[in-house]
Order: C-alpha cells, then sequence, then structure tokens
C-alpha cells in the first residue's frame, strides 16, 4: 500500500487533490538511506556535446569563381598552328607590287611583281603539375571531396587562364604578342575626354567611337563599311559607359535623347559589342574597334600549339603527380590596318 505524507493529507483536507501523488520513500526506508553529502566530480564538468556532432556540412562544393576567358571570342578565331615540338610559326604574306607605262607596239616598259615576307612567332610551351599524397586524397575523402578530380580540373583552369592571357598579351622576351600590344598595330587615339567622368555625355562617347571607324577606314583604303561586320571590344567597366544620354539632333531642349548603344546599332548594324577584364590596362582603359575580316581574310587568330597534353601519371611511394602542358603563339595578327584602337577612354 502506498504512503502518503502528513503534509499530502493536510493539502487534501484543505480541497487541493493531486492525483496520484504519494511519497516515494517511507519514513522508515528514508532511515535506512545514508545521508552522505555528494561527493566531488574528478571528470572535467560537462559543457555540452562537441560542436562537431550537431554541426551540418553541406556536400556540395561551392567553387570560387574567376573572369571568363574572352580574348579568342573577341579575335572570332582560335587555331593549332604546329605542335608543342615546333618552336617557331613562319606566316606567308605577300604584296603585290608594279607600275605601268604608256603603251607602245614594241615598249617593254612598266612591270608587275610581288613582294613575299615571312613573318614569324615563336612558340612558348608551358607546364603545371597536380601533385597528391595517399594520405591527403583519403583526408579529403572523408569531407566527400575527391581531391584528384579537383586538383586535376585546377590543373586545366591554370593552364587556360595563362593561354587567354597570352592572347591578349602575348609572352615577355619572346616574339610572340597579344591583340593588345602585337608592335604591328597602329597608334591609340586620345578621347575627348574620359568616358567614366560624370561630365562626358553619350554624345561625346558615340562621336569617339566614330573617330575609331573614321581611322579603321583611313587605314584600309576604304575597304571597311558602316554595313561590315565590326567588333568593339572594351572591359566590362567601360561598357556600362554606353548607357548614357546622347543627343540626336542637336544639343536644343527639342533634341531627342537616346543612350550610345541605340545610336551604334543605327549607324552600325553588324557591330557587336564585346567585353574582357584585359582592356583595363595599366595605361588606362582601353577600346578596339576590330573588322574581323576583309574581302574574306581573317584580321587575326588567336594560335596555339598544344591546347592541353597529360603526361603520364607517375607513381611515387604514397603519392602521385601529373604534368599538364599547353602552348602559344599568342595571337596573330595578319591585318593590323583591321584594328583601331583608342587608349585612355
Amino acid at each position: 500500500m502506498s504512503y502518503i505524507s502528513p503534509r499530502i493529507r493536510e493539502l487534501q483536507a484543505k480541497g487541493v487533490h493531486l492525483l496520484g501523488a504519494m511519497d516515494i520513500l517511507t519514513p522508515e526506508l528514508a532511515a535506512r538511506i545514508a545521508q552522505d553529502a555528494e561527493p566531488v566530480i574528478q571528470s572535467s564538468p560537462n559543457a555540452g556535446i562537441p560542436t562537431y556532432l550537431n554541426t551540418y556540412v553541406d556536400p556540395k562544393t561551392i567553387e570560387v569563381l574567376f573572369s571568363p576567358n574572352k580574348i579568342a571570342e573577341i579575335v572570332g578565331d582560335e587555331v593549332q598552328k604546329g605542335s608543342w615540338v615546333t618552336p617557331t610559326a613562319v606566316f606567308i604574306q605577300t604584296e603585290s607590287t608594279g607600275e605601268v607605262s604608256t603603251y607602245g607596239d614594241f615598249n617593254q616598259n612598266g612591270v608587275s611583281g610581288v613582294n613575299v615576307t615571312f613573318p614569324y612567332r615563336q612558340n612558348y610551351v608551358f607546364q603545371t603539375m597536380a601533385t597528391y599524397g595517399d594520405r591527403e586524397v583519403e583526408e579529403y575523402g572523408l569531407a566527400r571531396v575527391n581531391l584528384v578530380n579537383e586538383k586535376t580540373k585546377s590543373a586545366y583552369m591554370v593552364l587556360n587562364k595563362f593561354t587567354n592571357l597570352s592572347y591578349a598579351f602575348g609572352v615577355a622576351g619572346m616574339v610572340n604578342y597579344g591583340l593588345l600590344n602585337d608592335p604591328s598595330l597602329s597608334a591609340a587615339l586620345t578621347p575627348a575626354a574620359q568616358w567614366s567622368l560624370a561630365a562626358t555625355t553619350g554624345t561625346s562617347i558615340y562621336n569617339d567611337i566614330l573617330a575609331m571607324f573614321l581611322e579603321l577606314q583611313t587605314q584600309t583604303g576604304g575597304l571597311i563599311e558602316m554595313t561590315d561586320p565590326l567588333t568593339l571590344a572594351m572591359s566590362p567597366t567601360t561598357e556600362v559607359n554606353l548607357l548614357k544620354l546622347a543627343v540626336v539632333g542637336g544639343a536644343t531642349p527639342t533634341g531627342i535623347s537616346t543612350n550610345v548603344i541605340d545610336l551604334l546599332k543605327k549607324a552600325f548594324p553588324a557591330l557587336v559589342i564585346k567585353t574582357a577584364v584585359q582592356y583595363a590596362t595599366t595605361g588606362g582603359q582601353l577600346v578596339q574597334m576590330i573588322a574581323p575580316t576583309i574581302e574574306g581574310q581573317r584580321t587575326a587568330s588567336c594560335a596555339y600549339s598544344e591546347k592541353l597534353r597529360s603526361h603520364r601519371l607517375v607513381q611515387q611511394t604514397t603519392g602521385a603527380h601529373q604534368k599538364m602542358t599547353s602552348g602559344t603563339f599568342g595571337t596573330v595578327i595578319y591585318k593590323p590596318i583591321a584594328i583601331a584602337q583608342m587608349l585612355g577612354v
């Protein structure tokens, strides 16, 4: 039979009824239990469970983003020249020469000929290594990271990034040039004002672009027309300035305002605008107007000797490494007269 203490009986007498309330220990049992003080614990005080037990690890791998490789897209052509064992690429260039003379039945004056030159570019072959140890691979495997795959992808990315950089600037110390620094390019024009300044209007920017097109016409002797395909290349931060308003029909209040892009579409229906971060050069913001082809001939080509060569996997005692190789001739500009540029916009 359960024991009900006097205190519970007192509450019941006052009308407080707690269903099932009773004392667990009778006075007899309580007297038999030792009433010692609580002993001092020997282990460290509990501060909760280890944090890693309630930490969520997202299985999705988030990759760091890099600026896109856009130079080959701007040039419009990427081709292989030779191979990784080809130190030099030679290009044959012909130019018609001659003069006329007054006709006579027995006159043998006048002459027609051809001048043949052999410009060349040097091949720069470069490499990177993917190295990983057995223990390292297993450790990252605990975090569900495929380390071998990630390092291999990184090697491909490094090679492609340098190839794109060589298409823009070539390789220093070699006869290997890029789209932005080939010595055969004409001197850059100077803008009327820096495009990013608040005081610079869209009309001023539009006139600067017209000046580049006029330079193209002058350099090519009229071979390029406004309806021909054209590429306007610049950095992404410069492209924003093309949204500035330009006044059509004069600077009067009744003039129609539109942005520079709309004006360019009307003036040059086949023009495309492309961007690459490399146009933000150390010398200032650069803009190029390029005619991709002239009379069916390409203006330039991004040339590589080897896109990717994966060499043998070398197994070591407790690890492995693999070399990857690429090669580049930079950007080969066949018709530098088909490119006009402006620096400091």
